[in-house]
């Protein structure tokens, strides 16, 4: 992902980030070089405070943090480490971020080309395996059995947390950032929603149902909906605990101290942050919460972001004032 990384200075300390990681560099094996990758990162949604989540591992350019034995938890015989891709990203590193260096590319023939592309073909094939693997194991994650009755505000009426799996065993929720006094959405959850309408169907087929849930009153979801041109189940939560059990909503007197989010203790202004969390009904009908993200833990879950990974240019915020300054809702764009 080009535009914000950076070595750690020679020197600094280096901090073991959770399990619960976003794996941002190519891989190789047996590479005693030293390896980098992301912890747990302030949230990249903007909405209304870019500023306001602090991260206590990376500034707010998201630099790495350097970790040792970085495959100690993938449960593999062989554990791959982390690296970049070749030296000449590193030699192209600023002291705050990944200089463009479009101009002076190093133009090639066509077989150096294909030497090098084979080279980086490898270290995706290993990244994938890696993937893999931790996808199993967040698979493997233990459940928690859900206490409450939780009765949300949908297009159609009242519904339970039963009534949204649809009559499937599993449900995945977008924690949609629209507090109550807004009169539109998140502009950066816009951004992330804008990918969800083709999805269900698909998923679907694979007993998964998946909805957004936000605390504003379900009149304004509809209306904002409509103007997005959306066609995904939203929900609201604002008449119930939901979205402050799952951490990605907080009172006004949780604010006047750190609040749990990322699982981790964090100083903000915003009364909502974004999120994803799953959840399984077993034949019985009780529910189990699965598994949840936050923060940069939903990356992956952003097609147009993927696409721009692999252009030259990457994401192309290097230059700004926070990363996502570039970002409008998708009907205040001017013409390209």
């Amino acid at each position: 992902m080009p535009g914000y990384y950076r070595a750690v200075p020679p020197g600094q300390k280096a901090i073991r980030p959770s399990r619960r990681l976003t794996i941002i560099l190519a891989l190789t094996r047996g590479s005693p070089a030293e390896t980098l990758i992301t912890g747990p990162s302030e949230s990249r949604h903007t909405c209304h405070s870019h500023s306001s989540m602090p991260d206590t591992n990376l500034s707010h350019d998201h630099q790495p943090i350097r970790i040792e034995n970085s495959a100690q938890n993938l449960g593999s015989r062989e554990k791959p480490t982390l690296s970049w891709v070749n030296d000449n990203l590193l030699n192209n590193t600023s002291e705050n971020r990944m200089v463009n260096t479009l101009d002076t590319k190093k133009i090639v023939s066509q077989d150096e080309w294909l030497e090098a592309r084979k080279h980086l073909l490898t270290q995706e094939k290993e990244f994938t395996r890696l993937r893999d693997r931790l996808s199993q194991q967040r698979r493997e994650l233990p459940w928690v059995k859900v206490a409450k009755n939780y009765l949300f505000a949908g297009p159609r009426g009242k519904e339970t947390l039963t009534d949204l799996f649809e009559g499937r065993s599993q449900l995945l929720v977008y924690h949609f950032m629209f507090a109550p006094d807004w009169e539109e959405g998140c502009r950066s959850c816009s951004f992330w929603a804008d990918g969800f309408n083709a999805i269900s169907v698909h998923v679907n087929h694979r007993d998964v149902t998946m909805v957004a849930i936000s605390r504003a009153p379900i009149e304004k979801l509809e209306a904002f909906k409509r103007r997005m041109g959306w066609n995904f189940k939203w929900l609201s939560s604002g008449s119930n605990d939901f979205n402050y059990d799952y951490q990605v909503s907080f009172t006004p007197e949780a604010l006047e101290n750190k609040v749990e989010y990322n699982y981790a203790k964090q100083q903000t202004d915003s009364t909502d942050m974004p999120g994803v969390s799953v959840f399984y009904r077993d034949r019985q009908g009780d529910i189990f919460h699965t598994y949840s993200a936050y923060s940069r833990g939903i990356d992956i879950l952003n097609p147009a972001y993927n696409y721009l990974d692999l252009v030259p240019k990457g994401r192309d915020e290097a230059e700004l004032e926070w990363p996502m300054a570039w970002l409008r809702y998708h009907d205040q764009y001017e013409s390209k």
